[in-house]
C-alpha cells in the first residue's frame, strides 16, 4: 500500500494500481480485513483515475463490504468518499448528494475525507440541499443501495 501511495503522489496511477494489486493478496493471506478494505478502496481510486469506472465501482463495493464486516465507521466514511466522487463523475447526482451529505455530517469522517468530497458537496448543495422532493436516506438504506449499485452509461 505504501508503494501505491508513493506512485500516486508521483502522478503514476498505473503504478499505484499495480502496487495495490500486489499488496491485496498479501493482506488477504494474512487475514487483515482492515488493510484488505483499505486496499480495495485504494484500488477503487486508482481505477477511477485510470478511467475504469466499472472496475472502480467493484473495488469500492468490496471495500464497503469489508468495512461493514469490521463495523469500522472511519473506514466506511473513506469508502463513501470514493463512492461519492465516482457517482458525481458518473452524473448520478442524487445519490452522490446523499453520500456527500452523510460524509459531511458524520463525526466518523475525518477532515481529509470531508476535504476530498468537498467539491462534489459544493457543486450539488445548491441543487439538492433545500429540495423537499429528494428523499433523505438513512445510512443503512444508502449502504444497501451502494452494495447493489450498477453503473448506468452516461
Amino acid at each position: 500500500n505504501g508503494l501505491g501511495e508513493v506512485a500516486l503522489l508521483r502522478g503514476d496511477t498505473a503504478a499505484a494500481q499495480a502496487n495495490y494489486s500486489q499488496a491485496l493478496p498479501i493482506f488477504q493471506e494474512i487475514g487483515n480485513q482492515w488493510w484488505i478494505s483499505g486496499t480495495y478502496n485504494n484500488l477503487g481510486y486508482s481505477a477511477m483515475g485510470l478511467g475504469d469506472r466499472q472496475k472502480a465501482l467493484g473495488y469500492f463495493q468490496s471495500a464497503l463490504q469489508g468495512a461493514l464486516e469490521l463495523h469500522a465507521q472511519p473506514v466506511m466514511m473513506e469508502v463513501l468518499v470514493g463512492f461519492g466522487l465516482l457517482l458525481w463523475r458518473c452524473a448520478d447526482d442524487q445519490l452522490a448528494w446523499q453520500i456527500a451529505s452523510i460524509v459531511q455530517r458524520s463525526p466518523s469522517a475525518n477532515t481529509d475525507a470531508r476535504r476530498k468530497l468537498q467539491p462534489a458537496y459544493d457543486d450539488l448543495r445548491a441543487k439538492y440541499e433545500d429540495n423537499v422532493l429528494i428523499q433523505v436516506l438513512a445510512l443503512p438504506e444508502l449502504l444497501v443501495i451502494l452494495l447493489g449499485y450498477q453503473l448506468h452509461p452516461i
